[in-house]
């Protein structure tokens, strides 16, 4: 709940969190190595901070991490709005592509 930068984070679970997903474990559990962790935060400079230990930490890998705030989530459809953000990434993404 701080705003305050968190290295644990990077190490404990952004590179953590990659490597599970590149794991066997992983693809024996869910029949693939996909996956995508969602994280949601207080605020934009909780989440700038996590942002930056998951791309220092997890490398190529910190585009499984996706981030959005709280107030965020409370004001928007999470699976169809393009409000996901992503580290190394300008624009925001939309967890399910919409319907044409």
């Amino acid at each position: 709940m701080a705003t305050h930068d968190n290295p644990s984070f990077g190490i404990e679970k952004a590179a953590a969190g990659a490597a599970y997903i590149h794991s066997k474990e992983y693809k024996n559990r869910f029949g693939s190595n996909a996956g995508r962790w969602l994280i949601i935060t207080t605020s934009d400079i909780r989440m700038g901070n996590l942002m930056h230990q998951t791309h220092e930490k997890a490398g190529k890998n910190s585009s499984l991490f996706f981030f959005m705030t709280l107030s965020e989530f409370f004001t928007n459809n999470i699976f169809l709005e393009p409000i996901w953000s992503v580290s190394g990434q300008n624009h925001k993404q939309t967890l399910l592509p919409k319907k044409e």
